[in-house]
């Protein structure tokens, strides 16, 4: 891992929070998974009124009004032009992942309930024009033509149908969360061949070329030319796998002094406890965290993970809201309010540092975020994570 820009990270959050002063925390909203990003990734010890099914599954216990929230993502955006060989006319590749989600949370008597649906559509593909080729036979006076493209596909489509539950028990909080996931994962080629195909009048001089070829083409523009387009599709692997995913979370929040917030909760998760068989693996995950607010309003936090791959991975992030009061609160649901949310945060996986820096708006009872996630290396814009949520809370 590159010491220098792990300092320059730390420096960064560092910096982001001397320079945060004020703020509300106790009134956020936002869709959980923008928020968890825009953070660097931190989500073991941090909770809010609105959790979905992202984060630690304790933290449902903290959900106080109904939360309908949809996000939409997308990343890897990529189109290049590849060099050919001598045989080729062209060859390129693309690559565009779409990773839509949707969930509802609420709180029936003393039990917090998420539902929702999390889905990855990762999709690569390159293509390639091959040769044309053209062929005259003057016995028969007939004219064809063809051209074919190979086409190679990488897809990989998972769905996850979620259901978590959270309680809480005086100042601790206890959570689990079920995943029924569905992946499919495609990969071949595809032969596409166009093929034309026409006959020209027995009248006509075929020792003259320009008669032939004017013939030829007054063929291929008429009804009487023949079109014909095939598809090969050759799969190399066609794998679908079901399994069951199980998640499960603890926090507990600290207090100090008379005041009416919790200045430092502290969390364990652990993810994938279940074993799966999957072509795109779900390692079992186990971590501890830290959220604190060591001045009202700042939000900051800290998670270590370690993998059953062996790996150990950090995250890190801030969170400042700035809000203004627009009507009288409905009972103890404080949705009265206009509210700005900053974040900003780093992280790592598998030795690979990113940042996420995220805003979001509230106004009553609807909030909007937009989280970018990217790596701290170079690259471009259009291939990181670009996150849009709505959600509606009431």
């Amino acid at each position: 891992m590159n010491q220098n820009k792990l300092r320059y990270a730390f420096l960064l959050i560092i910096f982001t929070i001397g320079l945060i002063t004020y703020g509300v925390l106790s009134a956020c909203y936002a869709n959980e998974m923008l928020r968890i990003h825009g953070m660097g990734g931190t989500r073991i010890a941090t909770h809010a009124k609105d959790a979905g099914i992202f984060g630690n599954p304790a933290s449902i216990g903290q959900v106080k009004t109904h939360n309908i929230s949809g996000c939409i993502t997308t990343e890897n955006l990529s189109w290049q032009e590849l060099p050919t060989l001598n045989t080729e006319h062209f060859m390129g590749e693309s690559n565009l992942d779409i990773l839509p989600s949707t969930y509802y949370s609420n709180v029936f008597g003393t039990i917090g309930v998420s539902i929702g649906h999390n889905a990855r559509f990762l999709n690569y593909g390159s293509i390639t024009i091959l040769p044309a080729n053209f062929n005259y036979v003057l016995d028969d006076r007939r004219f064809n033509a063809g051209v074919s493209t190979l086409t190679n596909y990488d897809l990989t489509h998972e769905t996850q149908r979620i259901v978590g539950l959270g309680r809480r028990f005086g100042r601790s909080m206890l959570g689990v969360r079920l995943k029924w996931i569905t992946q499919n994962v495609n990969t071949g080629q595809v032969l596409s061949t166009f093929n034309i195909e026409a006959q020209h009048d027995i009248d006509i001089n075929t020792q003259d070329p320009e008669q032939l070829i004017n013939a030829i083409t007054e063929e291929l523009d008429s009804d009487g030319s023949e079109v014909d387009l095939v598809h090969e599709d050759t799969p190399t692997r066609e794998h679908t796998e079901n399994g069951l995913g199980f998640d499960v979370g603890f926090q507990y929040g600290l207090k100090f002094g008379e005041q009416d917030y919790e200045s430092i909760s502290v969390g364990l998760l652990i993810e994938n406890l279940l074993p799966t068989d999957f072509v795109d693996p779900h390692p079992t995950k186990f971590g501890v965290g830290l959220a604190s607010e060591p001045v009202k309003g700042i939000h900051i936090a800290a998670d270590t993970w370690y993998t059953s791959e062996q790996s150990v991975n950090f995250a890190i992030g801030t969170e400042l809201y700035l809000s203004r009061k627009i009507a009288p609160d409905v009972g103890s649901t404080p949705l009265g309010k206009s509210l700005i949310a900053l974040r900003l945060g780093v992280g790592s996986i598998d030795e690979s540092l990113y940042y996420g820096v995220g805003l979001g708006l509230t106004h009553g009872t609807f909030s909007i975020d937009y989280t970018l996630k990217n790596q701290l290396k170079d690259q471009p814009i259009l291939e990181a994570s670009h996150m849009l949520a709505l959600t509606v809370h009431f």
